[in-house]
């Protein structure tokens, strides 16, 4: 384990033709920022449906709907499949740049659309931990002061 792994330093990042600097992120962030997303998403789409029953069939869809909220692994692997899609990795990126620096939405889609397939591999690496400094030149130590 690096000093930069213990000390949670943030590491500075080239990708997408910019260099940026990136943080770890808690565990909480990194699986409890998308697990929320999908069953507020959830129960966005049971509450929206719901609007469009009544009576019988609306308490039925209600009580069917309430007991399959994801949950547990069926919420750890939906939040896994999320985390794979350019959408999710959107996400995870600007917690962990927005840590450092502000970036906004569009820089970031613009970066990662950019971005080599290398970079994107780092970047998720330096996100949850994994990666160690000094294993390549694309990324290097950083301080913790904000830009």
């Amino acid at each position: 384990m690096s000093i930069n792994a213990i000390s949670n330093a943030p590491v500075e990042l080239s990708f997408g033709g910019r260099k940026y600097k990136v943080q770890t992120l808690s565990i909480k962030e990194f699986f409890g920022e998308p697990q929320a997303k999908i069953v507020s998403n959830y129960l966005q789409n049971v509450q929206q449906v719901a609007s469009m029953l009544t009576g019988k069939d609306k308490i039925d869809y209600l009580a069917t709907a309430t007991k399959t909220i994801p949950a547990g692994d069926q919420l750890y692997q939906e939040a896994m499949a999320y985390l794979s899609t350019p959408l999710g990795l959107a996400d995870l990126l600007r917690l962990g740049l927005n840590k450092c620096q502000t970036v906004s939405d569009d820089e970031i889609t613009e970066a990662l659309y950019k971005a080599t397939d290398e970079e994107r591999q780092i970047l998720m690496a330096c996100l949850s931990g994994s990666f160690e400094v000094g294993k390549t030149d694309v990324a290097t130590a950083g301080d913790d002061k904000k830009k």
